[in-house]
């Protein structure tokens, strides 16, 4: 449930999530609240950060993968992470190879998986190129235009409400 609120991107959601988290432990809705939102939820973030990580496990999942390197001197270190960012590379390619499409298979999940959530959205159409979707219980406004969702998900990532909008593809078809 924390995480949740931790990657909501709008504050409606955020505030969605603690709701949630508040039924299933009070404790825990409350202790999160005692450090400030706006440090710790994708909801408050600059809408100019286009990573959808809000946690810092890439820079320890590094300083794990060169922890035997880290105590060599500095040339005997810079060495041993050149050559085993280059070993990388070449079994990152190797593994790319064996690919049946073009979109690396775990983008593909994600985008699937948004496609799939789409299809339960309902768009009315508010003049040009503004639209307010509504998907489950909640309402959107879509610009397509400005690429914006009221939901801020278009803004870091991709946007369930957006991916495979119909107004959208059949305007680019016609």
């Amino acid at each position: 449930m924390f995480w949740k609120c931790a990657k909501a991107p709008c504050i409606t959601l955020f505030n969605i999530a603690r709701a949630e988290l508040a039924e299933k432990t009070p404790q825990g809705a409350q202790a999160i609240m005692n450090i400030a939102p706006h440090h710790w939820s994708r909801a408050w973030m600059k809408l100019e950060s286009k990573c959808d990580s809000v946690d810092n496990n890439i820079c320890e999942s590094f300083n794990k993968w060169i922890v035997e390197a880290r105590y060599l001197p500095i040339i005997s270190m810079l060495e041993a992470i050149r050559c085993k960012v280059m070993i990388r590379i070449h079994g990152m390619i190797n593994k790319s190879a064996r690919w049946q499409q073009v979109i690396c298979p775990n983008i593909l999940r994600k985008l699937k998986g948004a496609v799939n959530s789409s299809t339960y959205c309902h768009a009315i159409c508010c003049g040009r190129e503004s639209y307010e979707v509504q998907h489950n219980d909640q309402r959107w406004t879509v610009d397509l235009e400005k690429k914006t969702c009221s939901c801020r998900y278009w803004n870091y990532l991709d946007c369930h409400v957006v991916m495979p909008f119909p107004a959208y593809t059949s305007k680019q078809t016609s």
